[in-house]
């Protein structure tokens, strides 16, 4: 949640387990320059309410932003299961052990 982690992000990491994402709050934007892999990213609103789905964004190529977001989930390429829709709320809970 603060500026430093949120800049950084997937940054120079060499991959994520499939298992795992990042969620940047705030955060309405993002890129994918010095990432090593390309990502799946859902823009979501202060409900954890799914905006917008980007798939599979390759890297060192693009920003994508939603104006309307609160925070953004990053995950592996392929990790967002197919049946995420805008409008879906997520819900999950977070494994410090891992």
């Amino acid at each position: 949640e603060d500026w430093w982690s949120r800049f950084k992000g997937l940054q120079f990491r060499k991959s994520l387990r499939e298992e795992h994402a990042i969620l940047l709050r705030p955060c309405s934007s993002i890129h994918t320059f010095w990432m090593r892999f390309a990502i799946d990213v859902v823009f979501l609103d202060e409900h954890l309410r799914v905006i917008d789905i980007h798939r599979d964004v390759r890297p060192w190529r693009v920003i994508v932003s939603s104006g309307h977001s609160i925070s953004v989930l990053e995950m592996t390429a392929g990790a967002l299961p197919a049946f995420i829709k805008t409008g879906d709320m997520l819900c999950w809970s977070a494994d410090e052990s891992s």
